[in-house]
């Protein structure tokens, strides 16, 4: 995850959720494909938005590693 934004969410999860919210975020990373986002923004700040968005999730409740990673995805795409 990108640093500050891991230092976010360090403060407000504990060590099982942290585990969760990298687990989302590698799964998420992985898993993109630029042409099917059409996103056209640099790298960096495609990894600070899926970081970003997965921890709004886990925020709201949501645990599940592919959850957190499908509902992130869903929202770059949209």
């Amino acid at each position: 995850m990108p640093t500050q934004v891991f230092r976010t969410a360090a403060a407000v999860f504990g060590p099982a959720e942290i585990a969760n919210l990298t687990e989302a975020y590698n799964t998420a990373l992985s898993s993109i494909d630029e042409q099917t986002l059409r996103l056209d923004v640099p790298g960096h700040e495609l990894r600070r938005r899926l970081a970003s968005r997965i921890i709004e999730e886990a925020k709201r409740g949501q645990s599940d590693p592919k959850l957190l990673a499908e509902r992130a995805l869903a929202a770059l795409a949209a």
